[in-house]
C-alpha cells in the first residue's frame, strides 16, 4: 500500500510497510507500492494527470500479471527491475 505522511514543510511518501531491507541487492521486492506513492507525490502537486497515469500503468500490469513473486500467484514471476522496466516502457 502506498502511503505519506504530511507535514507542514516536509513530506515522506513511500510504502506503508516501509523499507524490505532484506531484499537488497536480491531483485524480488515488489516495486508498486512504492511507485503509487510517487502517484500520491504527483497528485499533491496537483500534477493529476500524471498521477493518474502512474496509477494506470500499475493496474495494467496488475492487470497482466507483469507483477513480481508475491503477487505471481503461481503465473510467471518477475524481477524488480523487470518490473520497473515494464512500468516504465508502458506508462
Amino acid at each position: 500500500m502506498p502511503s505519506s505522511s504530511v507535514g507542514s514543510k516536509v513530506s515522506l511518501y513511500e510504502p506503508i510497510h516501509g523499507s524490505y531491507p532484506q531484499a537488497a541487492g536480491k531483485d524480488i521486492a515488489n516495486p508498486l507500492a512504492t511507485v503509487l506513492s510517487a502517484a500520491m507525490l504527483f497528485e499533491d502537486m496537483d500534477l493529476t494527470a500524471e498521477a493518474q497515469a502512474i496509477r494506470d500503468v500499475v493496474n495494467k500490469s496488475l492487470a497482466e500479471g507483469f507483477v513480481t513473486e508475491d503477487l505471481a500467484e503461481g503465473g510467471k514471476a518477475y524481477k524488480t527491475s523487470e518490473v520497473g522496466d515494464w512500468l516504465a516502457k508502458n506508462i
